[in-house]
């Protein structure tokens, strides 16, 4: 984890069972994944690949957060961020009625530029948008509704 200090701060954190355990609603360049404060995901564990610059991030409902080159990451005021990132794609476990799993489903965000693209194996065409920015942290995961300063 030489090349991605924070990276390695982060893994340090997670891995400290003196400390609470990060939780929070999850937030990709402005689209929240679930409502706000609704769907709490906990962070289990980090590990981080230097070959293709991956950070996956487990959570404790079985949801998978791959980050791509992954830049000033931070933990404060309740907050982690990840302010900076050249893809993302979040995975989760498709439950179906009878309790079995069905299949994983994924959102998968890319900055090209100034604009963020994506696509899914659900409907991409039902995520808003608008509220995507490069101008927001690449992944946000917080308890608040509040947007931290950026640190661009």
């Amino acid at each position: 984890m030489s090349l991605f200090p924070d990276v390695a701060l982060l893994a340090e954190r997670v891995a400290d069972s003196k400390l609470p355990a990060l939780s929070g609603s999850l937030c990709f360049w402005g689209h929240w994944f679930g409502k706000p404060n609704e769907n709490p995901c906990t962070l289990i564990s980090v590990s981080f690949n230097e070959s293709n610059a991956e950070l996956r991030i487990k959570f404790s409902g079985n949801e998978l957060l791959s980050v791509f080159e992954p830049e000033k990451i931070s933990i404060e005021n309740g907050h982690v961020i990840i302010y900076q990132a050249t893809k993302i794609r979040i995975e989760w476990p498709d439950i179906g009625k009878d309790g079995r799993l069905k299949n994983r489903m994924f959102y998968e965000f890319q900055r090209i530029g100034k604009k963020i693209t994506g696509n899914s194996n659900i409907h991409w065409s039902s995520i808003d948008q608008t509220n995507l920015s490069v101008n927001r942290p690449a992944v946000l995961m917080t308890n608040s509704l509040s947007w931290p300063e950026s640190k661009k």
